[in-house]
């Protein structure tokens, strides 16, 4: 499949406009899609009702991780402001037809589940070897302790899990999309983050 790759955002990015976008229009399509995830885009465009142009591509939404112990924790530290990255091997998305996330793409991020927990919207991507993850980014997960070694340890399990039906060889040239990303519906108080 192919694949677009986001611009690394200029140093003094202004501030997300979400005006700049139309997501009325876009319909969120799921199988199996928990109620609570329509519930929540339409708060979502209620609370931004003055959008006035089109969207390029579709929202999604997934949850984190292959277990429900992980994606729960992981939709839990988003929330907390704590989890503010993701990182996916270009591997993993091509095998399930997804394509690499780009700035300023909205995903309704849910638990196990399925259950709406809140939209996130794409800062910045960068496409890196699995060598190349270093300790800047590995905290910015919010996972374990937020080291290099932790991030490393996980992700090798996570991605032989996922990738243990392909002849691919997870090692330090499997090539990462690291996505930073942040909260953007619902607004999260100051105390959420304490």
């Amino acid at each position: 499949g192919l694949f677009f790759i986001a611009e690394t955002p200029p140093a003094s990015k202004p501030e997300f406009d979400i005006s700049q976008r139309d997501y009325s229009a876009i319909q969120i399509k799921s199988l199996a899609m928990h109620e609570s995830v329509t519930q929540m885009w339409q708060s979502f465009l209620a609370a931004n009702a003055q959008q006035t142009t089109f969207p390029d591509h579709e929202i999604s939404t997934f949850h984190f991780c292959d277990n429900q112990t992980d994606a729960d924790q992981c939709a839990a530290l988003v929330l907390k402001g704590i989890k503010r990255a993701t990182a996916s091997s270009l591997a993993e998305l091509q095998l399930h037809n997804i394509p690499i996330p780009r700035q300023d793409d909205l995903h309704v991020v849910t638990d196990f589940a399925g259950v709406a927990q809140c939209i996130i919207r794409t800062v910045q991507v960068d496409i890196l070897r699995f060598a190349d993850i270093t300790e800047t980014h590995a905290p910015l997960e919010g996972e374990g302790e937020g080291s290099l070694a932790h991030w490393r340890a996980a992700h090798i399990g996570y991605f032989s899990r996922v990738l243990k039906d392909t002849p691919l060889q997870i090692d330090d040239d499997l090539l990462i999309a690291f996505e930073q990303f942040e909260v953007v519906f619902p607004e999260r108080s100051p105390e959420a983050t304490e």
